[in-house]
């Protein structure tokens, strides 16, 4: 009685067992869908679909995709074809209907290029609006001019070439904004003259002028000489600084400083001319120094006077 009731049992359990088993939506059961498949071995349902997957594109099989030589046959022909196909007449040049698109690389680059000179356009009106903008209004004003634009300051120096009004008007019409008088050269009335020139010329175009005084400090000089070509020194011979204002010769000069011949004693140097010539002091006296002339050479009208071993007590300003 039990062999007799185990396939059916076991056929029993198996359908049980199958019913509370998740569903394959890719392969469905054939027990469940009466796919009338077959018990295999150990007792599970054979599910295979026995009919073979036909794909419609035959690349996706290996087995029927072509060979090697038909594909190239296949092309062959396929260019025969076209070759024999009548082709359509050439449309001229002027005919042709610009793309504009980017279908193509000539297309693209004519595009391209109108852009590039639509933006030059675009660029170039631009400056010439900010050009016009930026410049000043044409009219007969002299200040028009970009001498009365400029942002820097100029100074000039007022010499013998450029001591007369036409030359000084120049120099301002040029840039000038700044004039200087060397006090160190000339006579106070000379510089006088000079100022009296710079206020007309600002008198004239209404515009202020600046003059800078320099002064030449506490440098130390020498008198003027009968010769104005001045003299030369000898290296050993004497030569004397003293107090007498008249014009110098070869043997002595006049020494506007009273300070040097009090504070110089015998043996101290003194450089003229900036260290041109060179000379010790070998005596001295009331109002007067007598030197030696160590490196001689030329000497002329106020020259300057160095006293390295000398203290002088001497005001900054003269």
């Amino acid at each position: 009685m039990m062999r007799v009731l185990s396939p059916a049992l076991s056929l029993l359990l198996l359908a049980a067992a199958d019913a509370f088993s998740p569903i394959s939506i890719g392969r469905p059961s054939t027990i469940l869908h009466g796919g009338g498949g077959h018990i295999g071995s150990g007792g599970m349902a054979d599910t295979r679909n026995p009919d073979t997957i036909q794909h419609e594109d035959p690349r996706k099989s290996i087995s029927a995709a072509p060979s090697f030589e038909e594909y190239l046959k296949q092309r062959a022909n396929e260019g025969n074809t076209a070759a024999t196909a009548p082709t359509a007449p050439p449309v001229p040049i002027a005919a042709a209907t610009p793309s504009v698109g980017y279908g193509s690389a000539s297309s693209y680059l004519d595009t391209l290029s109108r852009t590039d000179a639509i933006a030059a356009d675009m660029l170039d009106s631009s400056r010439k609006a900010s050009t016009a903008a930026s410049a000043p209004a044409k009219t007969d004003n002299f200040k028009s001019s970009p001498r009365w634009r400029k942002k820097t300051k100029q100074l000039a120096t007022l010499g013998p070439a450029s001591s007369d009004f036409e030359m000084i008007e120049k120099l301002f019409l040029a840039g000038a904004d700044v004039f200087r008088l060397n006090f160190s050269h000339g006579e106070h009335a000379q510089k006088k003259e000079l100022l009296d020139i710079i206020r007309a010329v600002e008198a004239k175009y209404d515009h202020p002028i600046a003059i800078l005084g320099d002064l030449q400090g506490p440098k130390i000089r020498t008198g003027t000489f009968a010769n104005p070509a001045g003299e030369s020194l000898q290296a050993g011979q004497i030569f004397r600084f003293d107090s007498d204002e008249t014009p110098g010769n070869a043997q002595r000069v006049f020494l506007p400083h009273p300070e040097i011949l009090e504070a110089s004693e015998v043996g101290h140097v003194l450089l003229i001319d900036d260290g041109k010539v060179k000379v010790v002091v070998s005596g001295k006296g009331p109002g007067y120094l007598d030197c030696e002339v160590v490196v001689g050479g030329m000497i002329k009208d106020r020259k300057g006077v160095n006293t390295p071993d000398s203290i002088l007590e001497i005001s900054c300003l003269t």
